[in-house]
């Protein structure tokens, strides 16, 4: 007679976990993003009207050049922000929603639920069956009574 072999059911846990923090990267990812955007933005602007003003008056060749190259580290972090808002939405939209675990047990089928609970205890029940006080040795038949020894 075989055995059955037991599959090992997924975490319920685990994917709830990791579905959260999947959730709060892509979060965090998209604030940085709008940070770098709005701190960075503003000066990328000035930097590049600046560059095309001193082009168009023609005064100082040099002064055009270096508000471009200046432009450029204020370019680039706008240009970082916008793909971080861009890999956070990816992120988000890629990640399956996974109910929390409350939901997940009502969910379970009827033999999944036997399976779980036929799982061996945590202690033996002689070990939970303990006299509340030390010292005072019970039978284990006798902690099962339903009767009131205050009587």
């Amino acid at each position: 007679m075989k055995q059955a072999q037991r599959v090992p059911m997924e975490d319920g846990a685990e994917k709830r976990r990791k579905y959260l923090q999947t959730i709060v990267g892509a979060r965090t990812l998209g604030c940085i993003g709008w940070t770098l955007i709005v701190g960075f933005v503003l000066p990328t602007m000035l930097l590049a009207a600046g560059a095309v003003v001193s082009i168009i008056v023609g005064h100082d060749i040099g002064l055009s050049i270096f508000c471009l190259v200046l432009t450029l580290f204020p370019g680039a972090m706008v240009y970082l922000g916008v793909q971080g808002i861009r890999n956070a939405n990816k992120m988000a939209d890629d990640n399956l929603y996974v109910p929390p675990i409350r939901e997940q047990i009502a969910d379970l089928r009827a033999d999944e639920i036997l399976l779980r609970g036929s799982d061996q205890p945590a202690a033996l029940p002689v070990e939970l069956l303990r006299a509340a006080r030390e010292g005072a040795e019970t039978e284990a038949e006798e902690l099962l009574r339903a009767e009131s020894r205050t009587a």
